[in-house]
């Protein structure tokens, strides 16, 4: 996530709405899993290689946070996962 934040954030409009993606479990909290950052306006540019998570479809939760960055990562992820 750290190349999204230095190269994609500085780019992205006011109001724009980022995401963040965690899947690949081995298990739980404590397993290995893979993290993806992305927005709802990423433009394509010469410096950029974007990459895809496929989400099937289905009933999922969705944890919404408005903060600064990154402890509204964390604050998040331990409220999913307590």
């Amino acid at each position: 996530m750290g190349k999204f934040y230095q190269e994609i954030t500085p780019t992205l409009q006011e109001g724009t709405t980022v995401f963040g993606v965690d899947y690949n479990y081995e298990s739980d909290a404590s397993g290995e899993f893979s993290i993806m950052a992305g927005s709802d306006n990423v433009t394509k540019s010469k410096h950029t290689r974007l990459e895809h998570v496929k989400i099937p479809i289905g009933k999922f939760l969705v944890f919404k946070e408005t903060s600064d960055m990154p402890p509204v990562v964390k604050y998040t992820r331990s409220r999913i996962w307590d």
